[in-house]
């Protein structure tokens, strides 16, 4: 009912659902644009030795903050009513904005991007502060070369070799998404209280205890993913996810309750956290030659997206989750 009322803006009259999907589609774009440059900014000025790890750092920052919210949500869910906690759950996350355009401020632009520009001395500025002037040279001199290439466009992206790799980021974002995590994350709440939880309170509680799982193992995956190669962490997740969901649909179709049902879905966010979540936002920065790259990851990321909407629709019908509002 709180989230019924109507807002009124000027002559416009609108309900507080449809400002809020509003605000939510104005997120969703800010969010879709910052995923497909985090991760090219981190792939064009990580140290290479290092590119795996911090091309992870990103995921451990999508997971870290999963975790963040319902740390946050649940003191406000328990001594502040319902008909308002919502409001007070949305402001939070100010706090973490205004620091986040602080953060951002203060990077320095990309070398790829500057070279593009022709700016090359400040591009050699910034590799030096990150390499060094050894390996800054080097990394200016294969940036200057590439620069020197044509632009590819976005017919390029057809092209043989650039296909297959599209491909690849396509089914990588595909697979991100419908092995299990992406499906079932958004409904951890709902699924806790269908096995017993009594209250909303604390369905958060272990909605944040699976989060901070999934942030666990993803350090871990910092740890491993530049010994270990990322195919084989792909390959024994994959087949780590396709034996923790197995147990999970198990736990639901016989209705346990108790504390096996945060068990198997904290197993869950193993697999996940180690390379499901994190490796293809890792790899579809790192596939495509540097002409191409922009449009590639684009593309990829719009489909990754698309992948996570359908996976939130079809959840709910396969599980026969009645979602209240």
């Amino acid at each position: 009912t709180a989230i019924a009322r109507d807002v009124t803006l000027g002559p416009w009259t609108l309900s507080t659902l449809t400002l809020i999907t509003s605000f939510r589609i104005l997120i969703g774009f800010a969010g879709g644009a910052g995923s497909i440059a985090a991760p090219m900014y981190i792939a064009e000025v990580a140290p290479p030795r290092m590119r795996g790890k911090l091309g992870m750092a990103f995921q451990l920052a999508l997971v870290a903050g999963s975790a963040a919210a319902p740390l946050a949500a649940y003191p406000i869910s328990l001594y502040i009513s319902p008909e308002t906690s919502w409001r007070w759950m949305f402001a939070s996350a100010l706090v973490l904005v205004v620091l986040l355009i602080l953060f951002v401020s203060m990077l320095p632009p990309s070398p790829r991007w500057l070279s593009d520009k022709g700016r090359f001395q400040e591009a050699f500025a910034v590799l030096n502060q990150i390499h060094g002037p050894e390996l800054a040279e080097r990394e200016l001199m294969e940036i200057r070369n590439s620069v020197r290439e044509e632009e590819g466009d976005w017919r390029e992206l057809w092209q043989k070799g650039v296909r297959l790799a599209l491909g690849i980021g396509l089914l990588l974002a595909f697979f991100n998404n419908w092995t299990g995590w992406s499906a079932m994350g958004g409904y951890i709440t709902v699924l806790v209280e269908q096995a017993g939880v009594k209250t909303h309170s604390m369905a958060i509680l272990q909605l944040a205890y699976t989060n901070i799982s999934m942030t666990v193992m993803t350090i871990v995956s910092m740890v491993l993913v530049d010994r270990l190669g990322r195919r084989p962490l792909w390959i024994f997740s994959s087949i780590l996810m396709a034996l923790v969901t197995f147990a999970t649909g198990l736990v639901f179709q016989y209705h346990l309750t108790g504390l096996i049902v945060i068990v198997v879905l904290c197993l869950c966010t193993v697999p996940h956290g180690l390379a499901l979540g994190g490796l293809p936002w890792l790899m579809m920065s790192e596939l495509y030659p540097n002409r191409v790259r922009a449009k590639a990851v684009a593309v990829t990321t719009t489909f990754l997206f698309l992948v996570i909407y359908t996976c939130g629709q079809f959840f709910p019908i396969f599980e026969g989750i009645s979602v209240r509002p």
